[in-house]
């Protein structure tokens, strides 16, 4: 690959691997106050999970851009993670974070595991994702299911994180760098894969029209 075809593939495996560092992060330090022990329990795994996809995609990433696999230290992100994947700052928005920024990198990884970038190691991220978003997605029910503010709070918090992602995966789509890479073929909807997931919490509106 010629740098310029690095570089748009650096900045999509930037982003999804940012989104893990900090999610990692905040699942032990939010996820410690969980509201049981399992719960708890479950964020510092899914914590762990997430951390080591970022290891693996950040030395992808050094990879690429030096040509050389070697293990580097992971000391902070990129500068490309969510807004809202970073101001997360208690249970509710940590559960929504977690589920579409897990949700939209395992349409970014399917996407990539299905091209002629795939590796082993993006094959068995994608498949060890789901668990992670399983856990997220059961979550997200419970909350959207509560009683008094806690649903309000969550659909706000949902709706934000699910905006932001909606918008990076349409720059994603529309990136005709990705296409001429091969990253995307002419069968890839990575915004139509995310919003069937994101359906399946709080469905979108459509417009009613009267007949």
């Amino acid at each position: 690959m010629t740098n310029l075809e690095n570089e748009v593939l650096i900045e999509l495996l930037e982003t999804v691997a940012d989104n893990k560092f900090i999610m990692g992060d905040h699942l032990v330090e939010i996820g410690v106050s969980g509201p049981n022990l399992e719960a708890t329990l479950s964020a510092v795994a899914i914590a762990q999970a997430e951390l080591g996809h970022a290891r693996l995609l950040y030395n992808w990433i050094q990879e690429l851009k030096t040509g050389k696999r070697k293990r580097i230290e992971i000391e902070k992100q990129t500068g490309k993670a969510f807004s809202t994947a970073i101001e997360t700052e208690d249970w509710i928005s940590l559960i929504a974070s977690l589920y579409t920024t897990d949700v939209a990198a395992e349409v970014i990884l399917g996407a990539i595991s299905n091209s002629e970038f795939s590796t082993k190691t993006v094959t068995k991220m994608v498949k060890e994702q789901k668990d992670n978003i399983t856990y997220a997605r059961s979550w997200c029910n419970q909350l959207v299911n509560d009683k008094g503010k806690i649903p309000v709070k969550f659909k706000a918090d949902f709706e934000k994180a699910k905006m932001e992602a909606s918008v990076w995966l349409h720059s994603c789509q529309n990136d005709d760098r990705l296409k001429h890479l091969g990253v995307f073929n002419e069968e890839t909807d990575v915004i139509k894969s995310f919003n069937e997931e994101m359906d399946s919490i709080l469905p979108s509106k459509e417009p009613v029209h009267a007949e």
